[in-house]
């Protein structure tokens, strides 16, 4: 790669066609073998902990990569490769296929995985990060980690809070949803024309169910949910934003575990 004078050219090949990472090595730094486009198979160690970005990049003939650790250990690993996290690593320990890692920074407490049946986990402790798709007030949000993966069904796991702007948006083959009892909110934004809410425009998706809990419905959460027939709202929710099931227009029935003087309320 071309840096200047602040890195070395490559100590190998560029038309190198296998790569094996031995046991000691713990990080493989950003642009290490970015445009091998020959590389056809990456072999990991356990004590690799960091992978920088473009690590991988442009290596478009890569089609395989194991890991010597488990699926657990995998999803662990701070990636910022985008390469390495929307392809199945086979992780030798367990003997399973799953690509996923650790959201947001290297210190990050919550972690995503996806699986050949179509699961998309997420687990850990705190809030789902929040997505956008535009430059707002400023700030620049980062892309999902599993944006373009297919996903059929999410499981959000025990121990996360809150579910951050436009997390699962637009999944058009999402049709099953589990949230976790330790959910207290699940957000949505609106910033001039531009709304984020955290499931909106999940086409397939027809039933969710809130779990008791949370207390608030974020703006334009569900909004444009073109298939969603029924929800069950818990009696601990006390704020609905405003648009949060705007143009759902398949709406069958609604439950509300309350009294109807909550409900008014």
């Amino acid at each position: 790669y071309d840096e200047g004078d602040y890195y070395p050219d490559y100590p190998w090949p560029s038309d190198i066609e296998e790569v094996t990472i031995g046991e000691g090595i713990t990080s493989v730094s950003f642009c290490a073998f970015e445009d091998c486009t020959s590389l056809k198979k990456v072999t990991l160690p356990t004590t690799v902990s960091t992978i920088g970005s473009r690590a991988f990049q442009n290596c478009s003939a890569l089609e395989s990569v194991s890991y010597a650790g488990t699926a657990e250990q995998w999803i662990s690993i701070y990636k910022t490769d985008s390469r390495l996290n929307t392809m199945f690593v086979h992780c030798l320990a367990d003997d399973r296929n799953v690509c996923g890692g650790r959201i947001g920074s290297s210190s990050g407490t919550t972690f995503w995985k996806y699986e050949e049946d179509g699961t998309l986990t997420v687990s850990g402790t705190g809030e789902i990060q929040d997505y956008f798709n535009t430059s707002s007030n400023g700030n620049n949000y980062p892309d999902r980690p599993w944006e373009n993966i297919p996903y059929t069904k999410l499981v959000v796991e025990e121990g996360i809070t809150k579910i951050g702007w436009r997390a699962f948006a637009n999944a058009d083959s999402l049709v099953e949803v589990q949230l976790p009892s330790t959910l207290t909110e699940i957000k949505g934004y609106m910033y001039y024309s531009n709304t984020a809410g955290a499931f909106e425009s999940c086409d397939a998706l027809e039933t969710i169910e809130i779990p008791a809990g949370v207390t608030k419905i974020g703006c334009f959460t569900f909004s444009q949910c073109s298939a969603l027939k029924n929800i069950v709202i818990p009696d601990s929710v006390n704020v609905i934003g405003y648009g949060a099931f705007y143009n759902c227009g398949s709406f069958e029935s609604v439950y509300y575990r309350g009294t109807s003087e909550q409900w008014n309320s």
